[in-house]
């Protein structure tokens, strides 16, 4: 009887999936999952030096809020109606291009001196179902490294080198012994489902890559690892990667690669709405697959373009996944599986 009973149990429990990264891309795909029968974790960049976050980083010496507070609206937004708007920014005065979300955050930090205590705290009020992980306790500094010997830190700075993707020689983390989020190892030890992307390459996806506890944790991880590739290349950052040159990348971030499952778009882009909204980056192409990798290739554009903010003085990509399509593909494809 006891065995049934465990075995019901097991049958009744929710997949605990976690996914790796910050911003926009992370935040649509969190938007989209929390519609299924899952248990979610965001384990979330601190390397963040640019816009609201860079400012609050540098007054306060504060983890950056920016992509806590992304991923947060879109797993906790219509749970409370101060959440609304979290993501409205300042457009006059001193407090121009903060958002209210930032300030809270902020608030939040200068009471606990914690980071992911003050997280913790914003879900406690909003009644939070879902997690997001801050990867540190402590803001960390992304250095780049380039072939001609240059050694550039600050992640703002990194990703505005010009063909970053041809000079970037190797990147690391720093402080070296920054205090790990023990949340974001355990999430990685019980994880059913992990996720890496969509997302800023270098910006978001990489920094919690670089500490080598989480690192570790995918390597060691049972669960089935997955890569959502983004839709369109950054021009200087990955100018015209295909699909096999972000598992070469990360190849090489981990030192080995852990994925088993490629989600990629395969969808037309139109020139005249890339014309339209002066994208210049490139769609990114399947042109040949590894062996003992899954690939899904599917329609995942959303007909609806990034809004921006008033207010907002950082590049934002204009072109979005579509939170339902990705998600329904994740889950269909993955996680029920």
């Amino acid at each position: 009887m006891a065995a049934i009973l465990k075995r019901q149990k097991s049958i009744r429990k929710k997949p605990n999936v976690v996914v790796i990264g910050g911003g926009t891309g992370t935040s649509q795909l969190l938007r989209g999952l929390k519609q299924y029968p899952v248990n979610l974790k965001a384990i979330v960049t601190t390397a963040d030096t640019g816009g609201s976050s860079g400012v609050l980083r540098k007054e306060f010496g504060m983890s950056p809020p920016g992509d806590v507070r992304q991923c947060f609206v879109a797993l906790n937004e219509g749970s409370h109606p101060f959440l609304h708007f979290f993501n409205s920014r300042f457009s006059d005065g001193s407090l121009k291009g903060h958002s209210f979300g930032n300030l809270f955050f902020a608030l939040l930090w200068q009471k606990y001196k914690d980071f992911p205590k003050a997280v913790r705290e914003a879900e406690q009020m909003v009644d939070a179902v879902h997690n997001v992980i801050p990867v540190t306790h402590t803001p960390t500094n992304l250095v780049a490294h380039l072939e001609d010997g240059t050694v550039v830190a600050s992640e703002t700075d990194i990703i505005q080198i010009p063909d970053l993707y041809k000079e970037l020689r190797n990147i690391e983390i720093e402080p070296k012994g920054v205090r790990v989020n023990r949340e974001a190892r355990y999430a990685l030890d019980s994880a059913d489902v992990i996720l890496l992307g969509p997302g800023n390459v270098v910006a978001s996806l990489t920094p919690p890559l670089l500490i080598s506890s989480i690192a570790d944790g995918m390597i060691e991880s049972e669960a089935k690892k997955v890569l959502i590739i983004n839709l369109m290349n950054q021009y200087n950052i990955t100018g015209d990667f295909e699909v096999e040159d972000y598992l070469v990348y990360f190849d090489h971030i981990l030192g080995m690669n852990v994925f088993d499952t490629v989600v990629y778009n395969n969808a037309h882009i139109s020139e005249e709405r890339l014309a339209k909204l002066g994208v210049k980056d490139k769609i990114v192409q399947a042109m040949c697959f590894r062996e003992g990798i899954e690939y899904i290739g599917r329609s995942l554009v959303s007909s609806k373009n990034v809004h921006i903010e008033k207010g907002d003085i950082l590049d934002r990509t204009l072109i979005k996944h579509d939170e339902k399509k990705i998600a329904k593909v994740i889950y269909e494809q993955i996680i029920k599986k």
